[in-house]
């Protein structure tokens, strides 16, 4: 386990600290609010199907998996009476497929559009285009987001250090360099600037 699989799965289990809370939020009764918040999503602590089991108990996944299945279900063929070792099966199936690919929040969200953006148009609704969608089209577009997150993270990260670095010349040349104490800069004086990079300015 990796050191940021240990840190998001503790910062998982402050959050839900029981089985039956993970099952209440992780459902279908959650979708609407995933699809409308789809980027916090990837922000959230990634706790992956397989670190699920290995945090609570063996079996959790597939069972937050077959609930969500069977809200699919009941959407797409509300006439119809449950086959519940069909969707017992494909939930078990569903997380030795992308147990260390989903976690729980993406698993959500795409339970959550399956119908709307990824069923196939000319298929009527069955438990194999469930299985074959996530990896076909909700992957990709999962992973694209991911890394559109993480480059804008560094991009903002950089435009940070650019712009202390920018900050730091200024006050050495106008202040330090001029004799002048560097504190009863404006900046300083308001408290923008932090006492750690103080410490960088003054000889």
């Amino acid at each position: 386990m990796s050191e940021k699989q240990r840190s998001d799965g503790e910062a998982f289990l402050r959050i839900f600290p029981s089985e039956r809370e993970v099952l209440a939020y992780f459902a279908p009764a959650k979708w609407t609010a995933a699809v409308a918040n789809a980027k916090q999503c990837s922000a959230f602590p990634q706790m992956t199907l397989q670190l699920l089991d290995l945090t609570y108990s063996p079996g959790l996944a597939a069972r937050l998996v077959e609930n969500n299945i069977r809200g699919l279900f009941s959407l797409a063929r509300p006439t119809e009476p449950i086959n519940d070792d069909a969707v017992g099966q494909t939930a078990q199936l569903f997380v030795a497929r992308y147990a260390t690919e989903l976690s729980v929040f993406s698993a959500l969200l795409y339970f959550a559009r399956y119908l709307t953006d990824y069923k196939a148009s000319y298929a009527q609704f069955d438990l194999v285009d469930v299985l074959r969608q996530c990896g076909k089209q909700f992957l990709p577009q999962w992973r694209a987001l991911l890394d559109r997150q993480e480059r804008q993270a560094h991009d903002d990260e950089t435009r940070k250090e650019v712009g202390k670095a920018a900050l730091l010349r200024y006050l050495r040349k106008e202040y330090v360099e001029r004799g002048i104490d560097v504190r009863t800069a404006p900046l300083v004086s308001r408290g923008f600037v932090s006492e750690a990079l103080l410490q960088q300015i003054q000889p």
